[in-house]
């Protein structure tokens, strides 16, 4: 004769709670913040903060633009900081857009304001007349 297995729940029959732990738990969505990617941008940002931007089957083909004003307040905060000395900017400052933590992001160099200061750029397209300003000043797009 075959013997039957017990049921698995068997053994939470006469506990309050059956493995809920709070008696207020297990209510619905409500009670764990939402449901899917609910609070994403609000109470569960730190859940999502390390996942990586979902990318569509055709991949993204637009470029992300930094200005050059942009470049230049971020040099010119180095400078207040003292990260960089004014004999070091005479040089050239070297910006290499693959490495650059920062500016890993930005695919692409525009612009009306004249550069500040003498740039090298390296792995960045630009348009033309950034790159007229750039080399005016003694830098280089590369």
């Amino acid at each position: 004769m075959v013997v039957r297995q017990e049921r698995r729940k068997k053994r939470y029959l006469g506990t309050r709670t059956r493995g809920a732990g709070d008696t207020k738990a297990r209510r619905g969505a409500g009670s764990r913040g939402g449901r899917g990617r609910a609070g994403h941008f609000g109470h569960h940002w730190i859940k999502f903060m390390d996942e990586e931007p979902k990318v569509s089957q055709r991949a993204r083909t637009e470029d992300i633009a930094i200005s050059l004003l942009m470049l230049n307040e971020y040099v010119d905060n180095l400078v207040d900081a003292g990260t960089i000395k004014k004999a070091d900017l005479e040089k050239g400052i070297e910006i290499d857009f693959a490495e650059n933590k920062r500016f890993k992001k930005y695919t692409k160099v525009i612009g009306r304001k004249e550069p500040k200061y003498k740039f090298i750029l390296k792995n960045i397209k630009a348009i033309e007349n950034v790159k007229k300003m750039v080399e005016s000043k003694g830098g280089k797009i590369e």
